[in-house]
């Protein structure tokens, strides 16, 4: 792959999660241009396959433990409760700062670019959340929708606080629980070679009278076995993305009929239950989001021809993760504007009659809004990356603190960001 243009230095850039360190060119003369663009175009379509298919993973699997914890956590930032700060994407955020760290640091498990790339960037990116995280916190401070308790600044900082803290403390457990997973199993695998070393004159004698047919039928079935774990791990995330999106479609057509038959039988306007709308437009639109933060992570290189003149120009630091940030930051713009406009018809009254199951455009609307949130916002914005470039940075430069400075300033741009749109959705307009 170094022969290849920087074009596609992006790629190596996001399995590292954030590294900036660039591949250096060869003087090499390059290799024919079909040929370029025949690897480039295997290697981007396999990769966006996986990619899709792992972020519809990952954003169902962080609904999930929203549902499964909703009675521990903050909904939303609307709890009536103090206490506000544990919101309701902190357990996503733990799981997937958590399996980054172990899948970063596992060694006893080879996996391909595209599927490991699948993994880091597509399921633990989008298990995780920045910009929904930031949401939560900036409608606590705002406190329009919330009048009993009114602006819970106080509760907010604390949330952004303990957010930050305990996703680095789960990616730093998920790289020790690696390497405690490492330790043993090099520890069975070293006691396991000395059973065969004192039983190896048995297992030559028993070699020597074994017919070669049934060796050789041995050898075939542990290859099969191995052929068939492979495709096992290579199919299995397509097979179970495309499961949840015909389930969540199935569903929602099941309950829009129920809803109809019972609105015709007690001559009532029946409210639809969008859960399962809002779940397949999330699957559709977490691919957009979960690509275009890969394809923004080209940004993280100071190299790149995009960013460096920037940098030059304005003179900014070269160290600062650009294309992370700028994933965030626009994930949670996209995310406070989908909030805000909710919210704002919810000041209004207009969400039941939105909602009303023969308002077809209306229950549309809202379940657009709830998927542009939770599914493309919530995949273009990733906690998983952002820790672990955090992390790195301080282990780089320990003395310095770099790595807290862009993780604090990412969340102060985010929250100012965030109430500068959100407070004339739900306020002024």
């Amino acid at each position: 792959m170094k022969d290849i243009s920087l074009d596609n230095s992006h790629l190596d850039m996001e399995i590292e999660l954030g590294d900036d360190t660039t591949n250096e060119q060869t003087k090499d003369s390059p290799p024919p241009l079909s040929e370029i663009s025949r690897m480039m175009e295997t290697f981007n379509i396999k990769t966006f396959l996986y990619l899709s298919a792992f972020s519809i993973l990952g954003v169902c699997s962080r609904v999930g433990l929203d549902q499964l914890f909703e009675g521990y956590v903050t909904t939303n930032g609307r709890s009536e409760q103090q206490g506000g700060a544990l919101f309701s994407d902190l357990p996503a955020n733990m799981v997937g700062s958590f399996v980054v760290g172990f899948i970063t640091s596992i060694s006893f498990v080879e996996l391909q670019d595209h599927i490991m790339v699948g993994w880091k960037t597509g399921f633990c990116g989008s298990l995780t959340t920045f910009a929904s995280w930031n949401s939560q916190m900036v409608v606590m401070m705002d406190g329009t929708i919330n009048k009993q308790l009114g602006s819970q600044t106080g509760t907010a900082f604390f949330g952004y606080l303990i957010g930050i803290e305990i996703a680095i403390m789960s990616y730093r457990m998920g790289k020790q629980f690696a390497t405690y997973l490492d330790h043993y199993i090099f520890i069975l695998k070293e006691s396991q070679t000395i059973t065969d070393s004192n039983n190896n004159d048995e297992t030559e004698e028993k070699k020597l009278n074994q017919p070669s047919e049934s060796m050789n039928e041995g050898s075939g079935s542990k290859k099969k076995v191995k052929k068939y774990f492979y495709v096992v791990i290579n199919t299995s995330p397509f097979i179970l993305s495309l499961f949840l999106l015909i389930f969540f479609i199935v569903r929602d057509q099941k309950d829009l009929s129920m809803s109809k038959a019972e609105s015709a039988q007690n001559s009532m306007e029946e409210l639809r239950n969008l859960f399962f709308q809002k779940m397949w437009l999330c699957c559709l639109l977490a691919p957009f989001g979960t690509i275009f933060r890969w394809k923004l992570s080209a940004l993280n290189n100071p190299q790149n021809k995009v960013i460096e003149p920037i940098i030059m120009a304005l003179k900014l630091p070269s160290w600062i993760p650009y294309g992370t940030l700028f994933a965030n930051i626009l994930g949670s713009i996209f995310s406070i504007i989908a909030v805000g406009i909710l919210d704002r018809l919810a000041i209004q009254g207009k969400v039941q009659s939105l909602q009303s199951i023969h308002n077809i455009q209306g229950q549309l609307l809202l379940s657009v809004l709830g998927a542009l949130k939770t599914g493309f916002a919530g995949c273009l914005s990733t906690v998983s990356t952002f820790v672990t470039e955090i992390e790195k940075e301080v282990e780089k430069h320990p003395h310095v603190g770099r790595g807290y400075i862009y993780g604090f300033f990412s969340l102060f741009l985010a929250c100012l960001l965030g109430l500068c749109v959100y407070i004339p959705l739900v306020r002024v307009l």
